[in-house]
C-alpha cells in the first residue's frame, strides 16, 4: 500500500478524507471538461497532462515519507486548482445554457447541418434595453461563413431597400427596415428571399448589447476612409485607423448624414465594424473567453442558435489555427422619391432600388462561399 491509516490517529482520517476528495475533484474535473466538450483539444491534453503531472509528484512524495501534513497542503493546492476551474467552466457553461434557453424561447429557423457554412443574420434594432421589445430593423447584415476555409463574406443590405415583406408586410414592397416591426420572422423570410439562400442562424442585437459587446471585447480598431462628426455622442473620427470603445463605435455605427454617401457608407461602416469584432472573437484562446461574452450579452441578445452548436463553433475555432479571410460586399443600387409603403400607406416615401444585375453577383457570391466543394472535410 502505498500509505498506511491509523483509525485512532485523527490526522490520518483527514489525511485519508483529503486525498479521497483530490481523486473526487479530479474525476469530476474530468468528467465536466469532456461530457461538455470544453476547452478544446489542445487545452484539454493540456490540462489532463498538468494533472496527471501533479498526481505523480503526490504519490511520489508519498513514496519518499514526506511529512504528512506537507502531502496534505499539497493536495489541497490541488483541490484548490480544481475547484477554481471547476467554477470558471461552470460560468462559462451556465451562460451557454442561458443563451440556449433564449434560443428554444426565440422564433426557430432552420434545423440543419450545413456542413461547416453558415448564413447568419445579424438584425440591428433602433432600442436600448429590453432586446425583445418590436422595432424597426435597421440594420440588415449576412454574414456567410465557411468554416472549412476560413472564409467569410459580409454583406450589408440597406435598411431603405425597397422589397416584398414577408409575413405581415403580405409580401407587398416597403423599406426593408420596416420588416422589423412584424417581427423577426418577417425580416428573416425577406432576407432570405433577397440573397436566395436560407438563414441557418440569426442574431439579433440593439445599442445597448451592442455597447456591451465592443466594450467587453476591449473596443475595436478599424479604417476610417473620411474624416466626420457623429450626430449620436458628437465624437469626431479623423481620417485613417481610428480605436472605439463602445460608446464610439455606436456613433460611428449611425452616422449617415455626415458621410459623403449617406446610407451606403453607413453600410459599409457596419460591415467592418462587424469584420474587426470577428477578428477579435477568433483571437480567442478558450472556452471560458467564450463564456464570459455570452454571460455579458445574456440579456441584450436574441438568437435561435443552439447552445450545442455555439460550443462546437467555438472548439472548432480553437482546434484549427490559421487567419480568416474576410470580404465586405455591397448590393448597389439607386434611391427613388415617391414610392408607396405598405406600413404608410398615406405616405409617399424615398426608397433604395436594388440594382438587379449587382444582387445577381452578391448572391452568386454567397453561394460559392457557402458551397465545399473541393475542400478537404477530414
Amino acid at each position: 500500500m502505498l500509505f498506511k491509516i491509523n483509525k485512532k490517529n485523527y490526522a490520518d482520517v483527514l489525511y485519508l478524507v483529503v486525498f479521497a476528495l483530490n481523486i473526487i475533484s479530479l474525476i469530476y474535473m474530468a468528467m465536466t471538461i469532456l461530457n461538455n466538450g470544453l476547452l478544446g483539444e489542445r487545452y484539454r491534453n493540456m490540462y489532463f497532462a498538468i494533472m496527471i503531472f501533479l498526481e505523480i509528484i503526490f504519490l511520489v512524495s508519498i513514496r519518499w515519507k514526506i511529512p504528512k501534513i506537507i502531502s496534505m497542503f499539497f493536495m489541497v493546492v490541488i483541490i484548490i486548482s480544481h475547484l477554481v476551474i471547476a467554477k470558471y467552466l461552470n460560468d462559462s457553461l451556465k451562460s451557454l445554457e442561458i443563451m440556449n434557453r433564449k434560443s428554444e424561447s426565440a422564433i426557430s429557423v432552420k434545423d440543419k447541418d450545413s456542413g461547416g457554412s453558415y448564413n447568419i443574420y445579424l438584425s440591428g434594432i433602433d432600442t436600448e434595453g429590453n432586446i425583445s421589445n418590436v422595432s424597426r430593423s435597421d440594420v440588415n447584415l449576412i454574414l456567410n461563413i465557411n468554416a472549412n476555409k476560413k472564409s467569410a463574406v459580409i454583406v450589408s443590405i440597406p435598411r431603405d431597400s425597397y422589397v416584398r415583406i414577408s409575413g405581415g408586410g403580405k409580401n407587398e414592397y416597403d423599406k426593408l427596415t420596416h420588416s422589423g416591426i412584424y417581427g423577426i420572422d418577417s425580416s428573416i423570410s425577406t432576407v432570405e428571399n433577397i440573397i436566395d439562400q436560407e438563414i441557418d442562424y440569426y442574431f439579433r442585437v440593439n445599442f445597448s448589447s451592442f455597447v456591451k459587446l465592443i466594450d467587453l471585447i476591449g473596443g475595436i480598431d478599424v479604417y476610417n476612409k473620411e474624416d466626420f462628426t457623429s450626430r449620436h455622442g458628437k465624437y469626431h473620427f479623423s481620417k485613417g485607423i481610428v480605436h472605439l470603445d463602445g460608446k464610439k463605435a455606436l456613433g460611428f455605427a449611425r452616422e449617415r448624414y455626415s458621410l459623403s454617401n449617406g446610407d451606403l457608407d453607413r453600410g459599409r461602416n457596419h460591415e467592418i465594424i462587424v469584420e474587426a469584432v470577428l477578428k477579435k472573437l477568433v483571437s480567442l484562446k478558450s472556452i471560458g473567453d467564450y463564456g464570459k461574452i455570452l454571460k455579458v450579452m445574456e440579456d441584450s441578445i436574441q438568437t435561435n442558435m443552439p447552445k450545442d452548436k455555439m460550443i462546437e463553433l467555438f472548439n472548432y475555432q480553437l482546434n484549427h489555427d490559421g487567419d480568416w479571410k474576410f470580404e465586405l460586399l455591397d448590393i448597389k443600387g439607386a434611391g427613388k422619391s415617391g414610392l408607396k409603403s405598405f406600413a404608410m400607406p398615406d405616405s409617399k416615401l424615398f426608397m433604395y432600388v436594388l440594382d438587379e444585375s449587382s444582387l445577381k453577383a452578391v448572391q452568386n457570391r454567397l453561394k460559392e462561399n457557402y458551397s465545399n466543394a473541393g475542400i478537404n472535410q477530414n
